[in-house]
């Protein structure tokens, strides 16, 4: 094992605590640990990218609690499944709970911004379908924001209405599927 000195300058700060949610009981949420501005960058993509790519044949194959600890930290399309190298460690990216209502998306280069000013205690939410793009996919929604709309699906980037309003924050991978409709 390489052991390396500690440097108080490069060592990062931290920025989220995770721990119960205010908004979907029993479940658990990250929490901005500091005040973020609107369009900051909360996470880079390079910290979260998923280093695994399987199939959905292969998914179809795991046993019932893998199938079901992956389908909750990944991103599933049509025909692929983009998760965690190690399902048994899970990064705090992977506990954004959805909201209808999120104050967090996506910039260009598929970063995770603040969609508006995030406030330090403030739990971060990201709507699912701003990256989903699995037409079987479906959730039924807790978020309880006057926006909910029940059901989240994975055909939300085909409703012009939703696009409209959240293009800027949608992820990139959808943004290219938009394009070649």
């Amino acid at each position: 094992m390489i052991l390396h000195k500690f440097d108080h300058n490069t060592y990062p700060k931290a920025w989220v605590k995770i721990r119960p949610s205010q908004i979907v009981v029993g479940e658990v949420g990250a929490f901005a640990l500091r005040d973020f501005k609107k369009d900051e960058v909360i996470v880079r993509s390079e910290e979260f990218e998923d280093n695994n790519v399987m199939s959905i044949e292969e998914y179809n194959k795991l046993d019932e609690y893998t199938k079901e600890l992956v389908k909750a930290h990944s991103t599933i399309t049509v025909d692929t499944v983009f998760m965690p190298a190690n399902i048994n460690y899970i990064r705090p990216i992977n506990y954004w709970n959805h909201s209808c209502d999120p104050n967090t998306g996506f910039n260009e280069r598929g970063d995770y911004v603040a969609m508006r000013d995030i406030s330090k205690g403030e739990e971060f939410f990201l709507d699912y379908s701003f990256l989903n793009t699995n037409p079987d996919y479906t959730m039924q929604c807790r978020c309880n924001s006057k926006n909910c709309r029940k059901i989240i699906t994975g055909n939300e980037w085909k409703n012009s209405d939703f696009v409209n309003k959240n293009y800027s924050y949608l992820y990139s991978g959808v943004k290219a599927m938009l394009k070649k409709r």
